[in-house]
């Protein structure tokens, strides 16, 4: 671990925090700790006016490593991630800025070096990231390869439409430039993730190196309890739409009609198995809108409505009923779980 001056470092390390998060924080703490780096770098922890003791480690840490560990305790509760982020990321001094929830962890002493290292080599990058492994709560693996549903060295913004945000926060790491500051709009947004990649996208695409080096926490409480796949589901709507009334000309054409489609059936699936009939055929018709132009997907789209909203005949006559059984959408590879 590199001493630290007071001049800006390298890279901050940004850690967000919430109630429930008190048994998970040393050892995301820790794994930032033991990160071996040949530059300087900072961990800034935003806590959401957390009282289960988690406020109390983070003080703890602080004091034991004064200047390295900055913590930034938010005097109102935020209430959600997005507001956690927008009000700590002004707090950030690092060229890079890498992310950590507090029940996550890094896995690799040397994730900080290698993504520095190939954000140095190639400035075409506005950020990176990497494989995470996916565990439940008890620690048992559940994925050990968890992030995109296709290797590539490289995305750019239309896989981020077209797919969402595919890529685990702890994996991220980002030039603070390309979101300083953040724009007046982006605390209003459900969810921080699929914005924040999008609008990074602007200046530049995002590299992926092909190795495990973090672990994300899959618990039912997430990072803020109480959220659910329907849930989850409308705030990803939510979010590409007010995104594309905020930048319009960055976030527009088939492939963002595309991601819509995907959202609005996935939404209507879960609305459907909610018993929100009505609230599901809606999104089934604003599917429909965004499939206009698309005839080669409109087979699927046909059996997955009739499925859906008329499966007496669906059953009868099989109609477009060949193939796979339309089931509801879980998170998968979208990983809005925070």
């Amino acid at each position: 671990m590199t001493p630290v001056s007071g001049a800006a470092p390298k890279v901050t390390v940004m850690m967000m925090t919430s109630p429930g998060f008190a048994p998970y924080f040393r050892q995301a703490i820790e794994s930032v700790l033991m990160q071996r780096t040949s530059f300087e770098f900072e961990v800034v922890v935003g806590d959401d006016n957390s009282k289960d003791g988690t406020r109390e480690m983070i003080s703890e840490y602080a004091e034991r490593y004064p200047g390295r560990v900055r913590p930034v305790f938010h005097v109102e509760r935020c209430g959600n991630c997005v507001r956690n982020f927008a009000a700590t990321f002004p707090h950030c001094r690092g060229e890079y800025v890498a992310r950590l929830d507090g029940d996550d962890y890094y896995t690799d002493p040397a994730k900080l070096q290698k993504q520095v290292d190939l954000l140095d080599a190639h400035p075409e990058l506005a950020f990176c990231a990497h494989w995470t492994a996916l565990f439940s709560d008890d620690g048992g693996i559940l994925t050990e390869r968890y992030g995109p549903a296709h290797y590539r060295p490289v995305y750019g913004l239309d896989d981020f439409l077209e797919d969402g945000p595919f890529l685990p926060t702890s994996a991220v790491m980002f030039r603070r430039a390309g979101l300083a500051p953040l724009p007046a709009w982006f605390p209003k947004l459900p969810h921080e993730d699929l914005a924040s990649w999008l609008l990074l996208c602007r200046s530049g695409a995002c590299g992926f190196l092909d190795e495990v080096m973090s672990a994300y926490r899959s618990r039912p409480e997430g990072f803020y309890q109480g959220s659910g796949e329907l849930e989850m589901w409308e705030s990803q709507v939510e979010c590409l739409t007010q995104l594309r009334r905020n930048f319009g000309e960055v976030v527009q054409g088939p492939v963002y009609r595309r991601g819509m489609a995907r959202l609005w059936g996935a939404l209507a699936q879960e609305r459907r198995r909610s018993g929100l009939r009505w609230s599901a055929l809606a999104a089934t018709f604003r599917e429909a809108l965004c499939r206009v132009g698309e005839p080669a997907r409109w087979k699927d789209f046909l059996r997955v409505a009739l499925f859906l909203h008329l499966p007496f005949l669906y059953r009868v006559t099989g109609f477009l009923g060949r193939g796979r059984k339309p089931v509801p959408p879980s998170k998968g590879n979208s990983v809005m779980h925070r």
